[in-house]
C-alpha cells in the first residue's frame, strides 16, 4: 500500500513528471516551484511500489510531481527503467528532464545557456568500420523529435526570462559517458555538425516516452564544455545552470497547457429550470436508444497513434521510421532508394550533401589534396588544389559525410594540422596509394601529416583553414 504526506492525493496520477538526477537539479526545481506556486515546496512525497516522488501539487492547473533517477541511461535505477516505472505507476502524461548539460562552443554559447531538445540523438549507437586502413565511424542511433505540444509551450515562455538566459532548440547527444575531454567532444562534434550539446540520460526519456506514447522533452542548461576545465566553479556553474532550466520548465507548467484530465463541470440543481426535465427526459431516451443501435454492431476499433516520421521516411512494422529501400533489424539497414528535396542516398539512409571551402594565412601558395566520401559511398581522393593568402576557394564536393581527410603542403611546409596533432596521423603516402577520381592513383614517397579536418560549420559548407608557422 502506498504512503503519501500529501492529504491531497487521492491516488497516484501526474498531468506532468519532471525527471531529474543530481540534487542540485532537484533543489533548483524545488525554489522554482516555490515561486510560482507560492508556497514551500515540496508539498510532500509519494511512496509508490519503487520509486518515491515529490509531490509538488498544482502547477498551471496540472498535477506535477518530481522523481530523481541515477546517473545514465542504461544502468540499475537509470533514466530508462525510472521512467518507465514512473509513467506506469502514475500514468504521467507529460515528461519532461530538467538539469544541466554540456555545451560544445565556449566561442558562441554561455554558461547557464538553454538547451531545449527540439531532438536527442543517443551518439553510443554507432557501426565502427575500417575506411582506406582507417578506424571510420558512422552514427547509427535515431534521431528523435520531441513531442511539437511540449515544444510549443517551451517556446511560448522564452521570452519571459528576458536577459537571466538565452535558450536554444536544437539536437542535443546523449550517451553514458561524463565527458571532459576536449578531443572526445571534438570528435563527437564531427559526426554531429548540429549538435548543440550534450548529456547522460536524455536518451532514456525518448525510449521510454516512445515506448509508452507520452509526451516529452529534454532541458538542460550548460555547465561547462567538456573540454578538461570541468572542476572550475563547478558548483556555481552547475547552480547557475540548473536554475536556469527549472526556471523554464516551471514557467511552461504554470502558464498552463498541460492538464491531462479535465474534471466535469458540475451543475447545481437548483439553477436548472422546471420545463427543462422533459428536455433532459427525452435526451436520456434519445441517448438510450443510441447506446442500444450502437450494440448492435462490432465497432471497428480506432488504429493506435502512430510514431511521427521525418519527411521522407515510412513506418515499417508500424513503429520504426526508415527511409525507402531500408531495411529493419534492430536498426535501420542499407542504401536509401529515395530521398526528400535536400539530402541524397547514402550508406545509412538519406543524408545531407557538404562541400568544403579551405582558406589559408601561409605566405605561400598552398596545395591541397582531399580524401573524402563520395555519394556512392566511395573514397576517393581530390588533388591538387593551390590555396592562397585572403582567397579561399570552395570545392563541390556533395559528400555526405561530415569529415574529410586533407594534405596541405608548401613549397617549405607540410602541414601538421596546427594544434589538432592528437587527430592527425603520420602516413607514408606510397602505402595509401588513393584511387582518384578521375583516374589513375594519388601516391608518394615521402611521409606527411593526413588527418581528420577539425572542421566548422557554415550552412552546408565545411570550413577548413590551412594555418603556417613560418
Amino acid at each position: 500500500m502506498r504512503s503519501t504526506l500529501s492529504p491531497s492525493v487521492d491516488a497516484p496520477h501526474a498531468d506532468v513528471l519532471l525527471v531529474v538526477v543530481t540534487d542540485i537539479e532537484r533543489d533548483a526545481l524545488f525554489a522554482e516551484a516555490a515561486k510560482a506556486s507560492g508556497t514551500a515546496q515540496p508539498k510532500g512525497q509519494i511512496h509508490g511500489k519503487d520509486r518515491t516522488y515529490h509531490d509538488l501539487g498544482t502547477i498551471g492547473g496540472a498535477r506535477t510531481l518530481v522523481v530523481q533517477t541515477e546517473m545514465g541511461t542504461g544502468t540499475v535505477g537509470g533514466s530508462l527503467s525510472t521512467i518507465l516505472l514512473a509513467i506506469d505507476e502514475l500514468d504521467a502524461q507529460t515528461i519532461l528532464m530538467v538539469g544541466i548539460a554540456f555545451g560544445v562552443d565556449s566561442d558562441r554559447q554561455a554558461i547557464g545557456e538553454i538547451l531545449v531538445s527540439k531532438q536527442v540523438q543517443q551518439y553510443e549507437i554507432q557501426r565502427i568500420g575500417t575506411e582506406v586502413g582507417s578506424r571510420s565511424l558512422i552514427p547509427r542511433g535515431d534521431r528523435a523529435t520531441a513531442t511539437p505540444m511540449v515544444l510549443s509551450r517551451l517556446r511560448a515562455v522564452v521570452p519571459n526570462l528576458g536577459n537571466l538566459a538565452k535558450a536554444k532548440f536544437g539536437l542535443l547527444l546523449s550517451g553514458e559517458k561524463l565527458v571532459d575531454n576536449l578531443d572526445y567532444r571534438q570528435d563527437l562534434r564531427s559526426l554531429h555538425l548540429e549538435a548543440v550539446g550534450g548529456e547522460m540520460e536524455g536518451g532514456g526519456l525518448y525510449v521510454a516516452a516512445t515506448e509508452r506514447r507520452r509526451a516529452w522533452c529534454v532541458v538542460k542548461s550548460v555547465c561547462d564544455f567538456a573540454d578538461g576545465e570541468k572542476r572550475k566553479h563547478k558548483e556555481e556553474n552547475q547552480a547557475t545552470a540548473a536554475g536556469n532550466a527549472a526556471r523554464l520548465v516551471v514557467s511552461a507548467v504554470a502558464a498552463g497547457g498541460f492538464v491531462s484530465h479535465q474534471a466535469p463541470v458540475s451543475v447545481s440543481a437548483s439553477r436548472v429550470p422546471r420545463w427543462s426535465s422533459l428536455l433532459i427526459l427525452l435526451a436520456a431516451i434519445l441517448s438510450a436508444l443510441v447506446v442500444v443501435y450502437l450494440l448492435s454492431y462490432r465497432p471497428v476499433p480506432a488504429p493506435e497513434p502512430t510514431r511521427a516520421c521525418q519527411l521522407g521516411q515510412s513506418l515499417l512494422d508500424g513503429e520504426h521510421c526508415c527511409w525507402p529501400g531500408q531495411t529493419y533489424d534492430y536498426m535501420c539497414r542499407g542504401r536509401a532508394t529515395e530521398c526528400p528535396q535536400g539530402l541524397v542516398p547514402s550508406l545509412d539512409g538519406c543524408a545531407i550533401t557538404y562541400d568544403v571551402e579551405i582558406s589559408t594565412d601561409c605566405s605561400d601558395e598552398v596545395r591541397v589534396a582531399i580524401h573524402y566520401l563520395k555519394e556512392s559511398g566511395r573514397w576517393v581522393t581530390r588533388a591538387w588544389y593551390t590555396v592562397v593568402k585572403e582567397k579561399p576557394l570552395e570545392v563541390p564536393l556533395g559528400t555526405p559525410r561530415g569529415q574529410i581527410y586533407l594534405l596541405a603542403e608548401t613549397r617549405q611546409l607540410v602541414w601538421s594540422g596546427a594544434d589538432d596533432k592528437a587527430n592527425a596521423k603520420l602516413l607514408p603516402l606510397r602505402d595509401w596509394d588513393f584511387e582518384h577520381e578521375e583516374g589513375g592513383h594519388f601516391s608518394g614517397g615521402r611521409q606527411a601529416w593526413f588527418y581528420p579536418a577539425n572542421l566548422t560549420l557554415d550552412g552546408r559548407l565545411l570550413l577548413v583553414s590551412v594555418s603556417c608557422s613560418e
